[in-house]
């Protein structure tokens, strides 16, 4: 686990995790349980977050929560690996993240409790996946499929992202990757001042 949090209010902003060492079995960046309950939302934003093992467990993993998981850049390589996975959570809200998974069983978003639309608010998210796009209440392999299920979601894409190299994944160029700018968040990862319109992942 890079970053552990339980029975906390946090936010979780602006940092870097890369993981690539076979050596360490399912690993985590970020994992939260029981975190904002009932006491604001827990804000996850900004981050860089590479996970390069066999078995990747998860970029993003929240248990019993409130949660705003915002302009996060994640890329999990790795058989069974989640870009972002959600569990019991009384607000889930994930916009304007890119998130790319390697795997025939990876999912870019996994949403282990179906999809509610009076708890989730998932949209504008750039999914792409070797086999699967997410998972909600089954198995969705094509951003349509995914748009069935989760009705928030009318934005979302599957863009295969330019990055400036196979170890930085700062945007080449955000052709097609552009998005509205969320007022909770004005700045990309490195203080930069967000447009009106502006990239998504971690920087503008």
């Amino acid at each position: 686990y890079a970053i552990w949090v339980q029975c906390v209010n946090v936010n979780i902003l602006s940092n870097c995790i890369i993981q690539r060492s076979a050596d360490i079995i399912y690993p985590y960046g970020i994992y939260g349980n029981t975190i904002n309950i009932g006491n604001g939302n827990a804000l996850i934003a900004n981050n860089i977050i590479d996970i390069q093992t066999p078995n990747a467990q998860a970029g993003i993993h929240l248990l019993n929560f409130r949660a705003e998981i915002f302009h996060n850049t994640i890329r999990v390589v790795g058989e069974l690996g989640r870009g972002i996975y959600l569990g019991t959570g009384s607000l889930r809200r994930v916009k304007n993240n890119i998130i790319v998974t390697q795997g025939k069983s990876a999912y870019p978003i996994y949403l282990n409790n179906p999809f509610s639309i009076n708890n989730d608010d998932i949209d504008a998210n750039n999914l792409v996946g070797s086999s699967y796009v997410g998972y909600s209440s089954g198995a969705r392999k094509t951003i349509i499929d995914w748009q069935k299920v989760i009705t928030t979601d009318s934005h979302s894409v599957n863009i295969i992202p330019h990055c400036i190299s196979k170890d930085n994944l700062i945007l080449k160029d955000s052709i097609r990757l552009s998005v509205k700018s969320l007022k909770q968040i004005p700045k990309d990862k490195i203080g930069k001042k967000r447009d009106s319109i502006t990239s998504m992942g971690a920087y503008h």
